[in-house]
């Protein structure tokens, strides 16, 4: 999303797709959000940071389906254009870790 709004303001893929780019971003928005939840007595002020996530999660779902339809549309007209429903391959397991993680970390 951010990388998106940067590249309205022009700045290509190869500047926002950089450890450095994502350092610029995230670092600021810990600090004035995360950092001062957690540094409360109790960790029950956590559960706001758990609110905006499940509300940034809905988004990105809303947002995906609304623009499926265009990028299957530009991905159809491209020559080497394989379609696939569902792709198996070593992401899965971290994409796997990843979702099993922020479950433990949520209950």
């Amino acid at each position: 999303m951010v990388a998106y709004i940067a590249n309205q303001f022009g700045y290509g893929f190869e500047k926002t797709n950089t450890m450095t780019f994502r350092a610029l971003v995230n670092i600021p928005l810990d600090v004035l959000i995360v950092v001062p939840l957690s540094a409360m007595r109790d960790m029950s002020s956590l559960a706001f940071i758990s609110l905006l996530t499940v509300l940034a999660l809905v988004y990105c779902a809303v947002l995906l389906l609304v623009e499926l339809p265009w990028y299957n549309d530009v991905y159809k007209q491209k020559e080497n254009f394989k379609e696939t429903v569902f792709l198996m391959d070593y992401n899965f397991l971290q994409a796997c870790a990843m979702t099993f993680f922020a479950y433990t970390c949520q209950v």
